[in-house]
């Protein structure tokens, strides 16, 4: 790696640094006159940082007995905020890839692939959905935070 990709990385790692501490400084004051306002707040400065059209955050919900993947806040450039803290607005389907991506968040691991490092399985699960990048993030134990970059025609 030259100097100059080098100096390029440091200063990118330090614009997102900067935008997950102005996110948490958001959050902790809670910045806003309703919850998803003071998502939304907390969440532009990384949204800014990362260049993604959408971020997503996911809980377990019981459901018959099982645990799912349940959609609860979703921001998206073009149609703001969506929150449901009491249901889900999009629920994953169960499978082989939200199985993996569950053990793996379960180790308290990150999950980040662009669509060419994903697997075969985890492709066709985001192609259905338009995503062309995933980053997942356990927060706490019982939930986890996405955020997708999605193509739009």
């Amino acid at each position: 790696m030259g100097a100059n990709n080098t100096d390029q990385y440091s200063q990118r790692r330090a614009e997102i640094v900067a935008a997950i501490n102005e996110a948490i400084e958001t959050f902790i004051v809670f910045r806003g006159k309703t919850f998803a306002e003071v998502m939304a707040n907390g969440l532009l400065p990384i949204v800014n940082a990362l260049g993604v059209d959408r971020i997503a955050i996911f809980s377990y919900r019981d459901k018959e007995g099982n645990r799912h993947l349940g959609q609860i806040y979703r921001w998206d450039k073009l149609e703001g905020s969506v929150v449901s803290l009491t249901d889900t607005i999009m629920q994953l389907p169960e499978g082989k890839v939200t199985g993996d991506w569950t053990d793996i968040l379960q180790k308290n691991e990150c999950i980040f692939r662009n669509i060419s490092g994903m697997t075969e399985d985890e492709r066709n699960f985001s192609r259905d959905f338009g995503v062309k990048a995933i980053l997942l993030i356990p927060i706490f134990s019982y939930g986890i935070l996405g955020n997708s970059r999605f193509h739009r025609s």
